[in-house]
């Protein structure tokens, strides 16, 4: 298993990547924005809690795939994989 590091130092960090931070944080706005649309008492039926988990689903992964990772973030390899340019 990989972990996130410092492109620039090559240490391990446990800071969450941007891609981590995207996901988070649409999943939130999602979450409020079905709230607010329930409890405002806009016209229609509430979202039932299975379509409001799926919705937050939907905008978390959308959010974390179209985020590219910031230049400072690498992945470090574990000690047991090899380069790739051993593959070569």
């Amino acid at each position: 298993m990989a972990v996130t590091g410092d492109a620039v130092t090559g240490r391990p960090t446990a800071l969450p990547t941007r891609k981590v931070a995207a996901g988070g944080a649409a999943g939130t706005m999602a979450t409020m924005v079905i709230w607010l649309y329930d409890t405002c008492g806009l016209p229609g039926a509430p979202i039932a809690p299975e379509v409001a988990a799926t919705l937050a689903t939907v905008a978390t992964f959308a959010a974390s795939y179209a985020t590219p990772p910031a230049p400072i973030e690498t992945v470090l390899p574990d000690e047991d994989e090899l380069p790739l340019q051993h593959f070569g």
